[in-house]
């Protein structure tokens, strides 16, 4: 049998582990953390009208060290599939399901081998990263959305303005900034990549970074 072969029988077989791992956690009835819960309830009351950040004096204050984006994720799930547990995990499930998926596809472009390897090394992440990788917390939508950026980065053709590649890269880091600040660094070297290496310049650096200011901070003008 071709190497070729195995590694796609590989990626095959780990994909088939990170869902199983996935599902189970989506179905278990409860939370694995104590900060689960916390996410989930100041992602719900927002569908009430509550605000996510309160006084350090509010008798209604839940521990909330995230930024809103997190809880926005949640609450659009709730809002679509109603109030349960299972609604709770669904966001963190499809994030985390998605991220060998998109790491094969970004990586198409050099074979089906390096995308099938590219695939076993994200399944890799996510099973060795277990609980952070499968939680409501925000760690497996942020690596999602590096993956997607570089997904959008990988995908761009040299000598070509790409807005449509450039615009995908800023919202995907933009939504992982609102959800922790420090997250903007995951993304340098991918912005770096597709502004500098690709001489693309300070005219594409600069519209991204408005894109992903505004969106930033947005959910503070509400």
């Amino acid at each position: 049998m071709k190497a070729r072969s195995l590694l796609g029988i590989g990626a095959a077989l780990l994909f088939v582990d990170v869902a199983w791992v996935t599902v189970t956690y989506l179905l278990y009835p409860g939370y694995l953390d104590h900060g689960e819960p916390s996410v989930t309830l100041i992602s719900w009351r927002l569908l009430d009208g509550l605000p996510a950040f309160l006084d350090f004096d509010d008798p209604a204050l839940i521990s909330n060290v995230y930024g809103p984006m997190t809880y926005v994720v949640h609450a659009v799930s709730f809002w679509l599939l109603g109030p349960s547990v299972i609604t709770g995990k669904t966001a963190s499930f499809v994030a985390a399901t998605l991220i060998p998926v998109f790491v094969f596809l970004s990586q198409r472009h050099r074979g089906n081998s390096q995308a099938a390897i590219g695939a076993i090394l994200a399944c890799g992440l996510v099973l060795f990263h277990v609980p952070f990788s499968i939680w409501n917390r925000p760690d497996a939508f942020m690596a999602l959305l590096v993956v997607i950026a570089v997904w959008a980065a990988n995908g761009a053709k040299p000598g070509r303005p790409e807005w449509l590649k450039s615009v995908i890269i800023a919202l995907a880091a933009s939504l992982a900034v609102g959800m922790k600040l420090h997250a903007g660094a995951y993304f340098a070297p991918v912005v770096i990549f597709h502004c500098v290496h690709e001489n693309r310049g300070f005219k594409t650096f600069a519209a991204m970074a408005a894109i992903g200011l505004a969106l930033v901070l947005l959910p503070f003008a509400f």
